[in-house]
């Protein structure tokens, strides 16, 4: 999985015209003394990233539908999500100001910039595998999805090397 997430991190630094999203940051980690920290609810989501309007996407990547049952699977990160990162604005200006950092050290798009009137990040997933799998996630997950507690899936397919983010 770390090397998928280093490639997608590789692969959008910059908005294209085939990317929507570029990557802020992997594995991110919330520190105790964060606002937002909440004891035995610690989220790491595999991918935070940022679109063109100034959304924050934070992103879950699964590779096919084994990945998304049991303690690793989507409900944990979803729950984890919900009590920590949704609706926090201390975590929103957390990541202007890496966007910022990474912008000043030429790391990610110089366009690149948090919509200050957001009131929260959404949650989003990735789904590494064959378009059957992508089927199948999309439909089990149509609650959720409507319920916008899960905004977008994204789906790149196993069969190819290509690691770039578009929204559907």
């Amino acid at each position: 999985e770390k090397k998928t997430q280093q490639a997608i991190s590789l692969h959008n630094k910059e908005f294209s015209g085939d990317n929507d999203l570029v990557v802020v940051d992997v594995e991110f980690s919330i520190s105790q003394k964060s606002s937002y920290f909440k004891e035995g609810k610690n989220p790491r989501p595999d991918i935070i990233a940022i679109d063109k309007k100034g959304q924050i996407h934070v992103m879950e990547l699964k590779y096919g539908l084994k990945a998304t049952e049991g303690k690793a699977g989507i409900e944990k990160h979803l729950q984890d999500f919900e009590c920590t990162l949704k609706g926090s604005k201390d975590f929103l200006e957390d990541m202007s100001l890496l966007i910022e950092s990474k912008k000043k050290l030429k790391l990610i798009d110089n366009n690149c910039k948090v919509d200050k009137n957001l009131e929260s990040p959404i949650f989003d997933l990735i789904i590494k595998g064959t378009e059957k799998d992508y089927t199948t996630i999309k439909n089990e997950y149509k609650t959720e999805i409507s319920n916008n507690l899960i905004s977008n899936i994204i789906w790149l397919d196993e069969n190819n090397d290509s690691f770039k983010l578009k929204l559907q």
